[in-house]
């Protein structure tokens, strides 16, 4: 596991740095909120993971989320509900 990054948090923490902890995945505006946030305050950006059918399909909004580090999985047709 990479622990350089919450390293780098739990240091902003000890040096009475402002830290948001936020869930992820609730909206679709959440990945571009965490995606500022790690820019802004120069921290590394995240591995995101998410359905290629739940994602919107807005041409914009894929190349900008496969810009920023986004991963399209594909259901497994194999899996029963």
């Amino acid at each position: 596991m990479d622990t350089k990054s919450l390293d780098k948090v739990k240091g902003l923490m000890n040096d009475g740095a402002h830290v948001v902890l936020m869930p992820i995945y609730k909206t679709d505006a959440d990945s571009f909120v965490q995606i500022y946030v790690n820019y802004h305050f120069n921290l590394d950006m995240p591995f995101m993971f998410g359905n290629l059918e739940d994602t919107p399909r807005i041409p914009f909004y894929d190349y900008w989320l496969s810009k920023a580090g986004y991963i399209f999985c594909k259901r497994s047709q194999s899996q029963s509900m």
